[in-house]
């Protein structure tokens, strides 16, 4: 992938810091994001609690990757990544 700077945004039309610090402040993707950073399983009680997007991502762990410190899932139908995208961007 290549570098994205302030100076040159991705192609999405954002840099990878906007990405990754608009990924961290959605709730629905702090669960999938810390696994993947630290390994760190949610506890049984948040999950209960959790959204049912959240849910959706954890039950789907597996297709979720960070690459550049950015969010990706896995296409089913290939090994293609889609960028999650947040409903703030």
């Amino acid at each position: 992938m290549q570098e994205s700077t302030a100076e040159t945004p991705t192609c999405w039309g954002f840099t990878l810091e906007e990405l990754q610090v608009e990924q961290s402040k959605d709730k629905d993707l702090t669960i999938i994001i810390e696994w993947l950073l630290e390994g760190n399983e949610p506890d049984e009680g948040i999950l209960f609690l959790a959204s049912p997007e959240a849910k959706y991502y954890w039950v789907n762990k597996e297709l979720f990757q960070l690459s550049d410190g950015v969010l990706f899932k896995q296409k089913l139908s290939s090994k293609d990544l889609e960028l999650v995208i947040t409903n703030s961007l």
